[in-house]
């Protein structure tokens, strides 16, 4: 690798996110989120080069992803070029294959719109330009692949102590998207991570006038978002308001499932994966106490019996699909779990109107253990149109979410011990005769 000193001065969130990987080497995960024009592109560039020279002599591949290839070579490859070419450095880029190749190192340039491609390949360091611009599935199943191909471990070099592989996302925050996900799924785990927060204006080339203009057009929780580099919620609103993590979450296991205990299970059905919720009722009170995903429906039953061995159990299952509930009703039968399904299922705004009652009556609690479904009542939004949104894929909120309305709406439609939740609602006052009473 042929190079001339290169001096740039880089300002205070590019320089500590270009060193963080090293400065902390236990950590696998490392975080940009920042405000448009901050310099984010530009920051990965720099890492492109450094990268290179520090394995130089070392053979690594590292992944670049950007929302598309188009994009990529508009924006990051552009810098990327333009200071290869102005420090004199050799470099070969196959255009057909997207392959950036300086020195030792190459550089594998992929699209996150197009996740299955990134399975192609290992790597021991994957940069991500603007992965919020994805949509939420995409971005997440881009996410998921990088992280199963990103296992190849950085060899020692003559400034450097070995270390394990590491990826890093830089981004403008779209609100609570992808990247807001991942991080609240990695503090979910507990593990380690990096993240810093970059203003437009702490790049020190912005044109001031365009970010006065900017600060005029967006709304204050825009600026947040775009001009501050945080996380916000930019859609008209959560669809469970009344839903306080910090309330309605315990932190401790408040009681242990005795053998007397009513387990209802409320079931969502999807193609590939089925979304289970179990709820328990203690003195007026209801604890989701455990979450299941079945890749294989016909499994549910042996799953659930085995988590509660010695309950009563009462299945409440999505009304939408009979057939799949005809097809395994003898195996839940098999297993002395009760079936509990109407005609119809009960309307979506009846459903949220229970949830978000009991949670702000303090009346509903996750377990510790519930962090998936935590993570779906905070992301699910409404959509242009003032519904709920309906996601795709397995990742998105509203599968979990619909077990739980599920549970609910038949607990309170048949427990006395809700009759006034019950009457107080659309559905208890257009006809009380509806309600069931257990």
């Amino acid at each position: 690798m042929n190079a001339e000193p290169l001096t740039i001065e880089t300002y205070d969130h590019q320089g500590a996110l270009l060193n963080a990987p090293y400065d902390y080497p236990s950590i696998e995960f490392f975080f940009m989120i920042a405000g448009y024009n901050a310099g984010k592109s530009f920051t990965i560039a720099l890492m492109i080069l450094m990268l290179a020279a520090e394995y130089d002599g070392y053979y690594i591949r590292v992944g670049i992803g950007s929302t598309t290839i188009t994009l990529a070579q508009k924006t990051l490859l552009y810098d990327v070029f333009a200071l290869l070419q102005q420090a004199g450095v050799d470099y070969q880029y196959n255009g057909s294959e997207h392959i950036l190749t300086i020195g030792t190192t190459e550089f594998v340039v992929l699209a996150f719109d197009q996740p299955q491609l990134i399975y192609a390949y290992h790597f021991n360091i994957f940069l991500g330009d603007e992965l919020d611009e994805s949509t939420q599935e995409k971005a997440l199943a881009a996410y998921t692949a990088i992280q199963e191909r990103t296992r190849a471990p950085l060899p020692a070099t003559k400034q450097l102590p070995a270390r394990g592989s590491w990826s890093a996302f830089l981004t403008t925050a779209q609100g609570y998207r992808g990247t807001y996900q991942i991080i609240e799924e990695i503090k979910e785990r507990g593990e380690p991570y990096y993240i810093i927060h970059a203003r437009s204006e702490d790049n020190k080339t912005t044109d001031l006038k365009w970010l006065e203009r900017m600060k005029r057009i967006y709304t204050p929780t825009e600026r947040e978002v775009f001009l501050e580099g945080q996380f916000r919620n930019l859609t008209t609103g959560r669809v469970y308001y009344g839903y306080d993590e910090s309330k309605n979450r315990l932190t401790e296991y408040p009681f242990a499932i005795e053998p007397n205990d009513l387990i209802r299970v409320g079931q969502d059905f999807n193609f590939g994966y089925s979304d289970g919720t179990a709820i328990v009722k203690r003195e007026g009170k209801l604890y989701v106490c455990k979450l299941w995903e079945f890749h294989e429906i016909g499994h549910a039953a042996k799953m659930i019996r085995t988590d509660f061995p010695n309950n009563q159990i009462e299945w409440y299952p999505d009304a939408t699909a009979p057939e799949i509930v005809t097809g395994i009703a003898k195996e839940f039968r098999n297993y002395d779990i009760q079936i509990r399904m109407g005609t119809i299922n009960p309307s979506v705004v009846d459903r949220i109107f229970f949830v978000n009652h009991l949670f702000e009556a303090q009346l509903l609690y996750l377990f510790p253990n519930c962090g998936p479904l935590s993570m779906a009542l905070k992301l699910r939004q409404f959509n242009d149109k003032g519904d709920p949104e309906k996601g795709k894929g397995p990742t998105a909120p509203d599968h979990r979410c619909d077990s739980l309305e599920y549970d609910v709406w038949r607990i309170v439609s048949r427990d006395q011990e809700y009759i006034d939740l019950w009457t107080s609602s659309r559905v208890g006052r257009k006809n009380i005769t509806d309600r069931e009473i257990a």
